[in-house]
């Protein structure tokens, strides 16, 4: 599929901020509660048809509650057989979670695994950009006179309203030239009240990927970072399947072999009091490529690059499970975000909120 170029203007300020679409945009934009009950039920009828098809038993799909639809929607254009639908249903209603390895909270921000400094995903700043409508001056170091916060971040905001998150990745070519900078790919979920969550995929290599997740605020006793102890391969994996979803209270997030439809990998985290509820009307979705850093040690020099780094065929649940695609009226924004000058280091972006690719090079030349 050939994808159209999209060219975004860089706004000249060091505040954390989205590049909010014009009125047009905003008046396509459709609320998941406006959907009909009748539409619903018929989407539900469809569903459930496709997923005997691939031999789906009414006992596996009571197993499946709510997610039928979006577990449908994946089957179809993944084009699973028989086996394949299997595989990907029983990660689903079934997972096999990994060890969580937790990180210690730094007081600088981010957080220390195994002795290595992390940039986590950035959940903080985005809940407080949530809770005061995106005008949040962030604190900034420098290096070689460019302004800095925690990296290159490229997002899309979807409507309120949805819950779950679907999408093909195809992980970038990576080099990271600062130890402590890391390649993302992810969805997070935010609330009016309540905090919010990240929940995806991370390497510290380019190499080796694993999933990763933080919670602000960080639930008592705990630093808000966890990740799971599974590697998965890029040179074995060079696409993968994420599936994030919250309900009771939980995060969740899996990773699926494209072909086979396997589990490669699941974590989830239990966090009450963070709004992790599928019946969430503030809930809105993000949905992000970053080339992040811990804060103060980036370098927007260093050559470090994630290039050709793809998502296709973003899909998102409401509450009652009904699956859509991503398209532009589902979204409220989409953008750079970071300091000026982090957001100059993203150089190409491609596509739709359904179908997209962004390109973020650290090669600004020293002063």
């Amino acid at each position: 599929m050939k994808l159209k170029k999209v060219v975004y203007a860089s706004v000249a300020s060091t505040v954390l901020t989205f590049s909010v679409l014009g009125s047009a945009f905003a008046q396509t934009q459709q609320k998941p509660n406006t959907i009909s009950k009748q539409e619903v039920e018929k989407s539900f009828e469809v569903a459930r048809h496709e997923l005997t098809s691939v031999g789906v038993t009414e006992e596996t799909m009571a197993k499946l509650g709510d997610k039928v639809d979006f577990v449908s929607k994946i089957v179809k254009i993944n084009s699973f057989n028989k086996e394949q639908a299997a595989n990907f249903i029983q990660g689903i209603v079934n997972p096999k979670f990994d060890k969580m390895i937790s990180g210690k909270a730094l007081p600088e921000g981010g957080f220390e695994v195994n002795g290595q400094k992390e940039p986590g995903f950035g959940t903080e700043e985005k809940f407080k950009r949530l809770q005061q409508k995106n005008d949040v001056t962030s604190s900034t170091s420098s290096r070689y006179g460019y302004a800095m916060d925690t990296g290159a971040h490229y997002i899309y905001t979807s409507t309120k309203g949805y819950h779950k998150g679907y999408m093909h990745v195809q992980f970038p070519q990576v080099y990271l030239g600062n130890k402590s900078t890391r390649a993302l790919e992810f969805f997070g979920f935010y609330h009016e009240t309540g905090g919010g969550g990240d929940a995806g995929l991370f390497t510290r290599d380019g190499r080796y990927w694993k999933l990763g997740m933080n919670i602000y605020p960080a639930p008592p006793g705990t630093t808000g970072w966890w990740e799971g102890d599974k590697e998965i391969d890029k040179n074995e994996h060079a696409e993968v399947l994420l599936v994030s979803w919250e309900e009771n209270d939980t995060l969740f997030t899996s990773a699926f072999n494209r072909y086979t439809g396997n589990q490669l990998s699941a974590i989830s985290f239990y966090a009450p009091g963070h709004s992790f509820d599928k019946y969430n009307p503030t809930t809105a979705v993000n949905n992000e490529h970053s080339l992040a850093f811990f804060r103060n040690e980036g370098d927007l020099t260093d050559g470090s690059y994630s290039q050709y780094g793809k998502h296709f065929n973003v899909l998102l649940a409401d509450s009652n499970g009904y699956t859509v695609n991503w398209d532009y009226s589902k979204t409220s924004s989409e953008g750079k975000s970071g300091t000026y000058d982090e957001q100059r280091t993203i150089k190409g972006v491609y596509g739709t909120p359904s179908s997209n690719e962004v390109n973020i090079y650290f090669d600004l030349p020293r002063r």
